[in-house]
């Protein structure tokens, strides 16, 4: 069972479905109107973007990025790899970011980036959790 691999539940699946559901209706109110295009960092953030995007009450797109600063480690590289881009254009969209968990953000920077250079309108990330070191506030203007 996989209970018995767990020593510590951090975040329960309640507070969890309560954190989407908050940020999901802050989002739907900043995003009324405004069909943003909701981008979820492949793997981890899947879970978690499925329970946000069905809290949101607008219109909305979705795509996926799977970028890599990790390499088969526990600790960030700094190296990002972006393994599979985007589909879609981002030019003049709003984008939301969706991560399960920020570390450092030095991989949220690179991505942030490389959308503002592609053109996007704006960038917020919505994350389930902010590890210490990492601090999105600081990345997103």
């Amino acid at each position: 069972m996989l209970e018995k691999d767990i020593l510590k539940v951090l975040v329960t699946r309640e507070e969890i479905s309560q954190i989407a559901k908050d940020l999901g209706q802050q989002l739907s109110k900043d995003y009324k109107d405004k069909f943003p295009l909701v981008i979820g960092i492949l793997k981890g953030c899947v879970p978690f973007m499925g329970e946000l995007v069905t809290e949101m009450d607008i219109h909305l797109e979705m795509a996926f990025m799977d970028v890599s600063s990790y390499h088969g480690g526990i600790e960030s590289s700094g190296d990002i790899k972006i393994s599979m881009d985007l589909n879609i254009s981002v030019k003049d969209r709003h984008v939301i970011l969706t991560e399960d968990i920020v570390d450092t953000g030095r991989t949220l920077k690179v991505i942030i980036e490389l959308l503002k250079y592609r053109g996007a309108k704006s960038i917020k990330v919505a994350t389930l959790l902010d590890k210490p070191a990492g601090r999105v506030v600081e990345l997103v203007p």
